[in-house]
């Protein structure tokens, strides 16, 4: 018969212990879950005032778009390389089209339906790679 998990590591390194000797297991999980906070989808004209802070990025529907382009093909994919590194810290993906030295990047929050506040943070890193 399994009791209620002990309140302290102290005590469960105690059930444990006597549970050896008893031949008996007893296995407790302590499960921390934080909820997760979903972005929310940013208005039309608050999608206008982020844009109007960034260089070269336009709304396309639902995301926000803009194109980069590079003097040869290895230096396209160079910043495609810096872009998913940012995206990968940031746990948020760009939708990436790469024609031979142009780079399209759209960003949108498919778990929101739209445009969020990640967008344009991703949109700044993203400008950021460009550079360098």
């Amino acid at each position: 018969m399994l009791a209620t998990p002990p309140a302290s590591d102290k005590a469960d390194r105690s059930v444990l212990k006597g549970a050896r000797k008893t031949s008996q297991v007893r296995v407790c999980f302590r499960l921390t879950v934080r909820p997760t906070r979903m972005a929310s989808k940013l208005s039309d004209i608050e999608v206008q005032r982020a844009l109007g802070a960034l260089t070269g990025w336009t709304r396309r529907g639902n995301a926000i778009t803009r194109t980069f382009e590079f003097p040869t093909f290895p230096a396209a994919i160079a910043f495609v390389n810096r872009v998913a590194d940012a995206a990968e810290k940031m746990d948020h993906h760009p939708d990436v089209d790469i024609r031979y030295t142009k780079v399209t990047c759209a960003l949108s929050t498919h778990s929101a339906g739209g445009i969020t506040a990640k967008d344009f943070k991703l949109a700044e890193a993203i400008d950021a790679a460009s550079t360098t």
